[in-house]
């Protein structure tokens, strides 16, 4: 392969040989050189050479020759398919047009071999253009290798970090989590020492204040003293009343209050509650319940339980002077074993009652003393300090745990965690079947009414009649009695009361399973008073009397 002017190969010229010399030494010079390379004039015919070029490209020797067209270069690679399908002469006249217009460029091709060929291109001062060719195919290789190498040194780095880092944090939350524990465990220890002190003197302040007023009151009713002493004998009972209702408390902070536990719908306890408050607190406590879904029943004292729902909302109210917002949510909560470990309870699904306000709120020095006997934030004379520990102590002795978040200025959140417990039908299936055990009645009745004050008042009624009394808060426990305790045979309902079966469903499904059942329906509404419906039901007006519940009674039968 040579190098040669286009004055090559004439023999005219005495200084020929010189010439061929020079051209002939430039030529090994470029071939000796590791790059292609390639020299074409402005009429984009070939002008010079070297022979890495058509090593490199892979194009035949016979094309190095002076003054070959550029269109031939082009023409060949898009016949052996180096630009893609399509039409041949098309790539070679767009190449060709490309290269007429010549501009300055670098571009890095992948051949059909695999080479990675690095094309910078030049324009020449006085025409055509110069062009480079070199296999860079090692050096993107060695570069690629060097990368993985970084990207798995910088992986592997990354990785010991991210695993130096999770180790710190979890080592930082399991001493965050001991020294919580700790303090946990300091407390309900202090707690118990606390309960088992307070239980202590209760009961020995109980049996005196048992005996100075028996022995108060007998003096008085036995009218032992003068009415001079009558002046200072009552203020004298009412001063150890107050003392037996302090020693009350204590007892249910240490918790050792007799307790009556029964099964209770805590969403209709959170909803009488509701209502008592409406009407007691200021207009500027706006009340809202947020209630679970469903059913939601626990094994509690239910006087009990609503004395606490009351304690919490008279502290929320005292903890808004300028008004503000008390919620009361209910709901499932399923403890964890570790969750259970930290509350001193046993894993498994509870009862969340949350009292939440938008009170003052507290610090963590107050929050942590809030449940001792006789600690109160409030000011002297605005309380005895023992309405928290009865609450406190409440739902311990009924097995569940309590817990208290707050912050100045955010408010309070008091929650109660009671076990789950079994339905009310169950229990007051139970209840039914104690209530007739040995009962020489004049009548079994089934009194339904979800008002448990109309309740207690009807049944009194009922008991003054010489009847025995089986109670109901609702259609489904009423259901349930009615499939368990045959002996029942007058059922008294309430019409309006909540849930899916009323009154008068009720009524019908009772006459479907006994049809020989006395039915009275009473309603404090004025429609549906229509004396009888049919023949069988007995509507009556609340409030009605003893004599009117006996003529009910007897006109209902057959």
């Amino acid at each position: 392969m040579t190098l040669k002017p286009a004055n090559v190969g004439s023999s005219s010229s005495p200084d020929l040989p010189d010439d061929r010399r020079r051209f002939e030494l430039l030529q090994g010079g470029l071939d000796l050189i590791d790059q292609g390379l390639t020299v074409f004039d402005g009429d984009l015919r070939l002008v010079a050479w070297n022979l890495r070029f058509f090593t490199l490209l892979e194009f035949p020797l016979e094309m190095a020759s002076v003054g070959r067209p550029f269109a031939d270069f082009m023409r060949y690679n898009a016949l052996r398919g180096e630009y893609g399908d399509g039409d041949v002469e098309e790539k070679v006249a767009e190449r060709v047009r490309l290269a007429r217009a010549f501009q300055p460029h670098y571009m890095e091709r992948v051949r059909p071999n695999g080479t990675i060929v690095a094309v910078r291109g030049e324009p020449l001062p006085y025409g055509g253009f110069v062009t480079i060719y070199t296999d860079i195919t090692r050096q993107r290789y060695h570069e690629r290798l060097i990368q993985e190498r970084n990207e798995e040194l910088d992986r592997r780095v990354r990785e010991r970090t991210a695993a130096l880092e999770t180790a710190n944090i979890d080592l930082k939350h399991a001493m965050a989590e001991q020294k919580r524990m700790q303090a946990a465990l300091v407390q309900a220890q202090k707690m118990e020492a606390v309960g088992k002190l307070t239980g202590g003197l209760a009961h020995d302040f109980n049996n005196l204040l048992t005996i100075v007023i028996s022995n108060l009151a007998a003096i008085r009713d036995k009218g032992m003293a003068g009415p001079e002493l009558n002046d200072f004998l009552e203020p004298a009972l009412a001063a150890a009343r107050r003392g037996a209702d302090i020693t009350r408390r204590l007892l249910a902070f240490a918790r050792q209050q007799p307790l009556e536990p029964r099964s209770v719908d805590v969403n209709r306890v959170v909803a009488n509650i509701l209502t008592l408050l409406r009407r007691s607190l200021p207009e500027i406590v706006t009340i809202t319940s947020e209630p679970g879904v469903g059913e939601l029943h626990t094994v509690a004292d239910p006087s009990q339980l609503e004395n606490a729902l009351v304690n919490l909302a008279l502290n929320a109210r005292d903890a808004m002077p300028k008004g503000g917002r008390l919620v009361m949510r209910t709901g499932r909560r399923e403890l964890s074993a570790t969750e259970a470990a930290e509350l001193d309870v046993t894993p498994g699904p509870y009862v969340a009652i949350a009292v939440e306000d938008t009170g003052i709120g507290m610090d963590q020095a107050t929050l942590s003393r809030v449940f001792e006997p006789f600690f109160t934030s409030k000011e002297f004379g605005s309380g005895s300090g023992l309405g928290l520990s009865m609450v406190y102590g409440f739902v311990r002795q009924s097995g569940g745990a309590i817990r208290m978040r707050s912050e100045p200025g955010k408010g309070t959140t008091v929650t109660l965690l009671l076990r789950e417990g079994v339905s009310t039908s169950d229990t007051a299936v139970e209840e039914a079947q104690e209530v007739l055990t040995g009962a020489t009645a004049r009548h079994a009745v089934l009194l339904v009414e979800d008002d448990p004050d109309v309740r207690t008042v009807i049944r009194r009624q009922l008991v003054d009649l010489g009847h025995s009394v089986i109670e109901a808060s609702g259609g489904k426990e009423a259901l349930a009695i009615l499939e368990s305790v045959p002996e029942v045979s007058v059922l008294i309902s309430d019409i309006v009361m909540p849930g899916d079966i009323d009154g008068r469903r009720l009524a019908e499904r009772a006459r479907c399973r006994r049809p020989d059942i006395r039915v009275v329906l009473i309603t404090g509404y004025a429609e549906g008073l229509d004396g009888r419906r049919g023949t069988e039901t007995v509507v009556l007006r609340k409030p009605c009397s003893k004599e009117q519940l006996a003529a009910a009674i007897h006109e209902a039968g057959p």
